[in-house]
This record gives structure tokens, sequence and C-alpha cells, in this order.
């Protein structure tokens, strides 16, 4: 199919294009592309046909490339080889105490896993509130930027008041 499809286009194309010199006149040797079609041939139609074409040949190299590759990357087996094979259900649900299986092989199942489970659990949520910080951002915070950028000018107090009623202004400016 590709070799057709090159062939039709290489018989096709070579008649419809000619090479005329660009000015006769001129010593240096440009030339320029013109297409000699028919009067009643729209130029977007045979272009839109090349690049269709085109698509249509690279859609078929590409599936042709991975028609033997599964996923993985990895060939797949041919049709002969896995008619013999069953299909089974694989479940590939993770537990919900996942994490804490795996701390327990990990320390080399140690004891009771109820115990171990209950510990781990403990350890995690205390691990957790240990790291809660405040991440609250102060109502002021764009008028002490500013007022730190300025380099400080000042009172705070009389800073903020006029950042703030510029920034109102701005506001009511842009509606």
């Amino acid at each position: 199919m590709f070799r057709s499809l090159v062939f039709l286009l290489a018989i096709v194309s070579t008649s419809a294009f000619t090479v005329v010199p660009a000015n006769t006149r001129s010593s240096h040797s440009s030339s320029r592309l013109y297409l000699d079609l028919p009067g009643d041939v729209d130029p977007l139609v045979l272009v839109a046909g090349g690049v269709a074409a085109i698509g249509a040949v690279g859609a078929a190299v590409i599936s042709s490339k991975l028609e033997g590759i599964d996923e993985g990357g990895s060939p797949t087996p041919s049709p002969a080889a896995s008619a013999d094979t069953t299909s089974e259900e694989v479940d590939l649900s993770i537990p919900y105490d996942a994490a804490a299986m795996l701390a327990y092989k990990a320390a080399g199942s140690p004891g009771d896993y109820a115990a171990f489970k209950e510990k781990y659990e403990e350890d995690a949520v205390s691990d957790v509130t240990a790291k809660n910080m405040d991440i609250s951002i102060p109502y002021d915070a764009a008028a002490r930027m500013a007022y730190e950028a300025a380099g400080r000018p000042g009172d705070y107090a009389a800073f903020k008041d006029k950042y703030e009623a510029d920034a109102v202004a701005d506001v009511i400016g842009k509606k």
C-alpha cells in the first residue's frame, strides 16, 4: 500500500510542476516553482489532498511499527501463542492498610500485625499533627510588603492607611 501511494504521488506531481526562471534579465540564477493546473482545479484541494496523503502514509508507517508492541514496550506474543492461554481477572485494588502492611514487612514482621498497625497509624497521625503549621496570611500582608520594599519610610500605621486608600482608589478607578 505504501509503495503504491508513493508511486501515485510521484506520477501525479511530476507532470503538474514546472520550474520557470524568475527573471531572465538577471545575472543571478533564481527560480520559482509554478503549478500548471487546469482551470477547474482548485489549488487548495490539491494541497489538502497532498496533506491527507502524507498523513495517511505517516499513520500507516506508525501503526505498522506499533503493531507488535504492547503498552510496556515489549513485543506482544503472536496470535497463535496467545490463543491457548486463558484470560484471568487481575485484582488491582490497594488495601486500605497497605502502608502499614509495607512498614510491617520492612520492619521484619515483628510481633502481632494488629498491634503494629494500631501503633503505625497513631505514629502517622502524630507526625501529621506535629507538622501542622499556620499558613494564614495577615490582612495587611500586602501593605507590609510594600512598606518593607519602600525601605520602611516613617510610621507603618500612616503608610498602611495611605496604601489601603490608594488601593481602594485604584480598584474604583478600574470599574
